[in-house]
């Protein structure tokens, strides 16, 4: 009978322990909350996760988060990158150059005779009014695009040995009669630096729907054009999120080398580099390590240049990094007297954030928590909603937005490593094991008391 009931008892401890495991989390055990802002009705809400929540929370793989309705009821959520929505392609278009050569000429009026237009007496004109020494014009064919054409990039063979820059038009048409300009006055460069020859080679266009276009490049060296490409973007491009602005540190040792740090749970993807001068131009590398004991790696490299010509600046800031979530980073200017001597440049990292998406289930306002060492290592389990909801998530999400008010909920207390933390959850976990060592003593105390009795009588 005693084995039963042990038995008994033994399974109900369990069972008792197993549903603590489950208890659900309250507001008070994250460190501080945010109001969610819902815009519009419907079942899944979708926020992106701001930058000072990256410093709060405890979890790489941002565990420690939840949201809760107005009530205090804990609701389905899920925490994902987020996804880049555009591909950028690239199309090579046809040119020729015009020239007031006569077999020129008509080399091309014959290439485009197959389109259907009219261009003879329309190109004779043109070359009869593009005839000055310090202009050079491309004619080319756009064909179909599968998408919206947002730059030309030109690749030209010059001389190496210099720097020089000169200026782009870009014009489109249909009929080789009426033209519209999608692209003014652009400044183009080729830069020499210590370490490599750089060309500032893209023109940003308004639009480029029509079937031709028209390149015009002027200045008193212009290059010789060897190819002109197209990037066409399918769709809208999401832009990462920029981080506040980040000083850094001068090492003692090189003043050329300046130290930053992030949170380690941002993915960051490009190094925005805050030039303060003009006519400023440098080549860096940027690295980055988890800590100090680690060794530097190499995440990026390029060369950023802020250049005024003609009252109107070429500029480069950025650099291209390969993704990481590292915390140390170092921007290592390369080029002495670059401009950067005396003090640190201010950078934005450039990171992929990661989107929230939750149930709306329960009134409003609905609060993001977040920031507890008792929930760091724990995966959140997904809703099988989201699951089943993939297919038609474009129709049932709206975009809600986070309030810019934080609310201490537990305090420093629910992110101290060495707290035993005192939460319901954690209270029934210990009166199940203060009361199973109560009776196992009972149990050991009963079984010492029988076997006296039993050595008694024999």
């Amino acid at each position: 009978m005693k084995k039963v009931m042990l038995l008994v008892i033994t399974v109900c401890m369990l069972l008792t322990i197993a549903n603590a495991d489950n208890t659900e989390p309250t507001m008070q055990e994250f460190y501080a909350g945010s109001k969610i802002l819902v815009k519009e009705d419907k079942p899944l809400q979708q926020i992106l996760i701001p930058y000072s929540i990256y410093d709060a929370v405890k979890s790489q793989n941002l565990n420690d988060i939840r949201v809760f309705n107005a009530n205090g009821g804990l609701v389905p959520h899920r925490v994902t990158m987020q996804k880049q929505d555009s591909q950028t392609s690239i199309k090579t278009l046809s040119y020729a150059k015009l020239t007031s050569n006569s077999d020129g000429l008509e080399n091309l009026i014959e290439k485009y005779k197959s389109s259907g237009v009219d261009i003879s007496l329309s190109l004779r004109a043109m070359d009869a009014t593009t005839t000055s020494s310090s202009v050079d014009v491309y004619i080319g064919e756009i064909g179909d695009l599968e998408g919206k054409a947002t730059e030309l990039k030109l690749d030209w063979q010059l001389n190496q040995e210099v720097s020089t820059f000169f200026l782009a038009d870009v014009e489109i048409t249909d009929d080789f009669k009426n033209w519209k300009t999608v692209a003014k006055d652009v400044n183009l460069a080729q830069l020499k630096t210590n370490d490599a020859i750089v060309k500032h080679n893209q023109i940003k266009l308004s639009q480029f729907g029509m079937k031709f276009y028209r390149l015009s490049i002027r200045g008193e060296r212009r290059p010789d054009i060897k190819s002109i490409a197209l990037l066409v973007s399918q769709q809208q491009e999401i832009p990462y999120s920029m981080t506040i602005d980040v000083l850094g540190e001068h090492d003692e040792s090189n003043k050329q080398i300046t130290y930053y740090q992030q949170p380690t749970k941002i993915i960051k993807k490009q190094l925005k580099v805050q030039i303060p001068e003009n006519n400023v131009m440098a080549d860096c590398r940027v690295y980055s390590r988890d800590s100090d004991d680690n060794h530097w790696t190499l995440r990026g490299s390029g060369t950023v240049y802020k250049i005024t010509n003609n009252g109107k600046d070429l500029n480069n800031e950025l650099i291209e990094l390969t993704a990481s979530s590292d915390r140390e980073w170092k921007l290592e200017v390369i080029t002495r007297g670059s401009g950067f001597e005396q003090q640190p440049p201010v950078v934005n990292f450039l990171w992929q954030p990661h989107v929230l998406t939750f149930v709306a289930r329960g009134d409003s306002p609905f609060v993001l928590a977040y920031g507890s060492v008792a929930y760091a290592s724990q995966s959140v389990s997904q809703n099988t909603f989201f699951n089943t909801a993939s297919k038609d998530e474009d129709q049932l999400i709206a975009q809600a937005s986070i309030s810019n008010t934080e609310e201490v909920l537990g305090g420093e207390e629910v992110l101290k490593e060495d707290l035993i933390k005192v939460t319901p959850k954690n209270m029934i976990l210990w009166a199940v094991l203060i009361f199973g060592s109560l009776l196992l003593l009972f149990m050991a105390l009963s079984m010492l008391k029988n076997t006296s009795k039993n050595d008694t009588d024999t």
